[in-house]
């Protein structure tokens, strides 16, 4: 037998890896959208490289903006990085790009509000151009801190938005004074006297009032009818008020019932003392038309050298009587024949009665004789 040697050469085979390309940063263009103000939207960019097919995006919050990562793009506004990651099976790398999505920029128009002083506060509100999406603004607005009659400033108060960047135009609170009508005390109509009269008006609460009488501060003395206002004076309130206060002349008959005269013997022309004055004459110039006063009505001043004089009492009220004093160097002539004088008030009154002054008249005499006579008239 024949034995033969035989051999087979034998075959290997080397794996090996073919790894991807690392694409430079600047080979990663990251574009972002055109507008990164705030609008409701996402704010979506993309990213692109030569040969590379495709690349995944990636979204989160920097700083203190809280947005954790994610594929969805950020519409809120605030910080954000944006992470492009080169999906490509041959191509490896990524970019990072830090942006902002600033606030929509909005005006808040306060609207002016009043009210009443006393009365709470109106609502207070304010308009603004539309908000994006189903937006609403947080918070309200505040006024300056008062409640005295007056004007405070509304300001903005706490009101804020994330995604807002709020301007203001301001406005005013007015509060108005409260209305009061002052109420009337006293008495309306009295009798001539002499002093002055007043009315007096008050408020609930209590407030400063102001009285006129025709327009002036001083109370009336004198016979008429005065138109009287009341105004308050105060911070907070205001209110006005019209009455009357009517000064009526006193009439002879009361004036003769004063001294305890009635029915007939209180009239004007009676004369029940019969002392040849009536009732009308002695009420002119204050004598007593119960006691019969002997028909004297003036005493004459000491004579000094030409010149004549009389004093006498008038009624200080010229509604009650009106007098003339004249002159004479010869009675025969009448009472329009003589010169016309004029009365002077008396420095001393003392014991002049209540309605009453003592006036005196002068006239120089030029002859041997002169006389002064008096007339009144009583209404």
């Amino acid at each position: 037998a024949k034995s033969t040697d035989s051999s087979h050469e034998g075959s290997s085979s080397v794996p090996f890896t073919i790894s991807k390309a690392v694409l430079l940063i600047q080979a990663i263009t990251l574009t972002p959208p055109e507008n990164l103000a705030y609008n409701a939207e996402e704010k979506v960019f993309s990213a692109s490289s030569p040969n590379v097919s495709g690349f995944s995006l990636s979204y989160e919050g920097r700083n203190s903006t809280v947005y954790a990562a994610s594929s969805t793009a950020p519409k809120n506004a605030g910080e954000y990085r944006v992470t492009a990651t080169s999906m490509d099976p041959n191509r490896s790398g990524s970019r990072s790009q830090d942006f902002t999505i600033t606030k929509a920029g909005i005006t808040v128009t306060a609207d002016p509000q009043s009210k009443i002083y006393g009365q709470p506060d109106p609502e207070l509100t304010y308009s603004h151009p539309p908000l994006w999406g189903s937006d609403v603004l947080v918070g309200s607005l505040s006024r300056i801190p008062g409640e005295n009659a007056g004007v405070y400033g509304i300001g903005l108060g706490e009101m804020t938005s994330d995604n807002y960047e709020i301007s203001y135009q301001s406005a005013n609170l007015t509060i108005q004074k409260a209305t009061l009508v002052p109420v009337w005390s006293g008495v309306t109509a009295v009798v001539f006297d002499g002093d002055p009269h007043t009315l007096t008006a008050s408020t609930t609460p209590i407030t400063s009032v102001s009285v006129t009488y025709d327009g002036s501060t001083t109370p009336p003395t004198q016979v008429g009818i005065y138109a009287v206002v009341a105004t308050v004076l105060d911070n907070n309130y205001e209110g006005t008020a019209s009455s009357s206060l009517i000064i009526q002349a006193k009439s002879v008959t009361s004036w003769a019932e004063e001294s305890g005269l009635t029915d007939a013997d209180a009239t004007p022309m009676a004369d029940p003392d019969g002392d040849g004055l009536n009732n009308a004459t002695e009420f002119a110039f204050g004598t007593n038309p119960a006691s019969g006063g002997g028909g004297k009505t003036c005493e004459m001043l000491p004579v000094n050298s030409g010149t004549l004089g009389v004093t006498f009492l008038r009624r200080v009220s010229s509604a009650e009587a009106s007098y003339q004093a004249r002159v004479f160097t010869d009675l025969s002539t009448g009472f329009s024949g003589g010169t016309d004088l004029t009365p002077i008030r008396i420095v001393d009154q003392t014991g002049v009665p209540s309605g009453y002054e003592r006036v005196k008249v002068q006239a120089p005499i030029n002859g041997e004789r002169g006389f002064i006579q008096i007339k009144a008239n009583v209404p």
